[in-house]
């Protein structure tokens, strides 16, 4: 493949410089369209370098995100395991990030449930909470800090499957090995990102993290970094790109 030019050699050593590695579908990117990568760099770069979190917490955001059922981007997961311990996570922290982000099936249940509630109502059959779902929201409350509203009416349709879910939730939601904000801002993080926008979760935890003491300036730095999967479309697009034209014998311009 030819030599980079000037300028799109100056963007590769900036971008070098700054994010300590160049991957192949950087290297196509850059020589099919300059002016989109260096955007792209700008706007990765802006919350990474003026974001009030730590770089352990960038990684571990996006960490969750990548890990994340309704994205599950291998290359960048493994990318930001490395940034993450690189930056001093423990295997501890970046295993707690994997379960936060292993909990977001519930919300097939905490849009469903409402609705079937909602159906049920309808039907003159509404669902009547009993004193085990009191028990059940007093108990994760206790232990998570946090209610979903989306809760009570699983809990109050299926306390057993709550009960045996709760247990999974409340290990690292419970857990020491990540402060508070951080879970909340965790959590946040993958209900924004642009593969699920799941929006009354993204507010029930907007919420709690700014209650635990995250600044606008740290929930702003959360959306900003969870947008920067949109990328992927790019990572992932412009591979196949190079593979086709390679096959066609076809040059990049």
């Amino acid at each position: 493949m030819a030599p980079l030019d000037e300028r799109r050699q100056k963007i590769k050593e900036a971008f070098l410089a700054k994010r300590g590695r160049f991957v192949p579908w950087h290297d196509a990117l850059l020589r099919l369209d300059p002016d989109f990568f260096q955007a792209f760099f700008d706007s990765i770069m802006a919350p990474l370098e003026h974001g009030p979190l730590p770089m352990k917490v960038k990684e571990l955001i996006f960490v969750a995100v990548d890990a994340s059922t309704t994205h599950l981007y291998r290359q960048g997961l493994q990318v930001h395991i490395a940034g993450a311990l690189k930056h001093g996570a423990t295997a501890a922290e970046v295993m707690a990030v994997l379960e936060l982000a292993s909990l977001i099936g519930l919300h097939a249940c905490t849009i469903g449930a409402p609705m079937l509630a909602e159906e049920l109502a309808k039907l003159g059959q509404a669902p009547a909470p009993s004193l085990r779902t009191a028990d059940l929201k007093a108990e994760f409350i206790a232990k998570a800090g946090y209610w979903d509203d989306g809760f009570d009416a699983i809990a109050t349709l299926a306390p057993d499957f709550f009960a045996a879910w709760m247990k999974m939730a409340v290990a690292p939601l419970a857990s020491p090995v990540l402060e508070p904000k951080v879970k909340a801002l965790i959590c946040l993080a993958l209900d924004a990102a642009p593969t699920l926008l799941h929006q009354p979760g993204m507010r029930l935890h907007m919420r709690h993290a700014l209650e635990l003491g995250a600044s606008a300036r740290e929930v702003m730095e959360v959306l900003e970094l969870a947008s920067a999967i949109g990328i992927h479309s790019v990572s992932i697009g412009v591979p196949a790109l190079m593979e086709e034209l390679d096959k066609a014998g076809k040059p990049l311009g």
